[in-house]
């Protein structure tokens, strides 16, 4: 994969190109984006999850990705002119009827190139983690707070700020940005 900054001041910013070897790797349809890869634990509640999917075509324009607090992005390589967006939902409650209930209640909203979670429980125990599969040639801004955001496999600009989460890049120059990103962020 090759890697180049673009620009950096409190956040990063990749232009990701996939070397052919990664490109040639299977791609991920809608119904692959696997949820089961998220755990997620709320102390000694009850744990319920929902799932949501969505797409947005690639002539939108820049993807704008932000899941609110306790949220995190993953961005995979997907295949055609639509971006394939799957919200991961879990709530944690003293009973796991009403952990569903708070986890069916979130929403995933799109608005043009916007992607937003809507009817947020109250309290701190639930949690939305977006899988976004972007085709090549993507470009996508993604913003967190108190989440992880992960970009791998994927050809494309890419914008990640996090605030209080951890930024992951599937690249061999990784380290080293990581190293320049925190440079950068104490500055």
């Amino acid at each position: 994969m090759h890697v180049g900054i673009i620009g950096m001041a409190g956040s990063l910013i990749l232009a990701l190109a996939a070397a052919p070897a990664t490109q040639s790797r299977g791609t991920v349809a809608l119904e692959a984006a696997d949820c089961g890869r998220t755990n997620m634990m709320f102390g000694d509640f009850q744990v319920a999850r929902a799932v949501q999917h969505a797409t947005v075509p690639l002539s939108t324009g820049i993807l704008d990705v932000q899941p609110d607090g306790n949220g995190g992005v993953r961005i995979e390589k997907g295949s055609g002119k639509s971006y394939s967006i799957t919200a991961c939902i879990g709530a944690g409650a003293a009973t796991r009827d009403d952990a569903q209930r708070a986890a069916d209640a979130v929403r995933l909203s799109i608005d043009g190139n916007r992607v937003r979670i809507a009817n947020r429980p109250s309290g701190r125990r639930w949690s939305v983690q977006i899988i976004v599969e972007a085709p090549d040639g993507a470009q996508v801004n993604v913003e967190t707070s108190n989440g992880p955001i992960g970009i791998a496999g994927v050809s494309g600009t890419f914008t990640a700020r996090a605030s209080n989460g951890p930024i992951a890049l599937g690249c061999r120059l990784c380290s080293v940005l990581s190293l320049m990103l925190y440079i950068a962020e104490r500055r």
